[in-house]
């Protein structure tokens, strides 16, 4: 059965755009958002009821080594499934094999803040946004002056890096977690002393992917190309 979208909830009147009398009186438009109404049978993904587990790790360091630090609690081999953010899926071949990991909370639970068989249950919209800051005085290229920027768009995961071995200082590369899918593109002004500085701030349009996707055996022979490099900023 296909998806049902009600005609209603979709577009505005005179296609969205302002009448004379909100240009007038400076009225914003309402964007309104297409609803698309899902069948409640859709189940995907069903064959990892009960031999999956869904969790939250406790933060980057944990997501990118997730493999490492989980490889020596579990005699069998399981597959890590990458959820936005820092909500991973763990699938087994088997529930017993999921349970045996399950079982040996002592091990996980240093790198995880939360794991339980996955049913289907829905976990919060996550997502780790690689930020581009430009337009950041020399001076002020401070990795605590970058943190204050991303933070403002959510919570820092990675410092502010720039790379001072190629000598590109143009722009600042910021890692930060945040609870929406939408992209970022944004103007900020940066107050010093007397001073405005616009600050131009792009969401990186590459996908990341975290470490703990690649194979241990591939590892050795993997250049992380998106690996962000280290600045002291001071």
């Amino acid at each position: 059965m296909e998806p049902q979208k009600k005609s209603d909830h979709i577009g505005t009147s005179g296609g969205g755009a302002r009448s004379f009398k909100d240009t007038l009186l400076n009225k914003e438009i309402e964007h309104v958002v297409t609803e698309v109404y899902v069948d409640e049978k859709v189940l995907a993904f069903q064959e990892w009821f009960d031999r999956s587990l869904i969790g939250r790790v406790k933060d980057f360091g944990s997501l990118t080594s997730l493999r490492k630090m989980t490889s020596g609690l579990s005699d069998y081999s399981f597959t890590i499934k990458y959820f936005g953010g820092f909500w991973v899926v763990l699938v087994f071949d088997n529930s017993r094999e999921k349970d045996e990991f399950l079982e040996k909370k002592g091990g996980w639970s240093s790198c995880f803040d939360s794991l339980e068989t996955w049913r289907g249950q829905v976990c919060e919209c996550e997502k780790i946004a690689w930020l581009k800051l430009y337009g950041i005085p020399l001076r002020l290229l401070t990795n605590q002056v970058c943190n204050d920027i991303g933070s403002q768009f959510g919570v820092v995961v990675q410092s502010g890096s720039f790379d001072q071995v190629d000598g590109d200082l143009s722009f600042v590369l910021t890692g930060v977690l945040v609870k929406s899918p939408d992209r970022i593109h944004k103007k900020i002004n940066l107050i010093w002393k007397e001073d405005k500085f616009s600050i131009n701030v792009e969401e990186e349009s590459r996908d990341w992917i975290p470490d703990c996707l690649v194979d241990l055996e591939e590892e050795i022979n993997v250049v992380d190309s998106q690996e962000v490099p280290k600045a002291d900023g001071n």
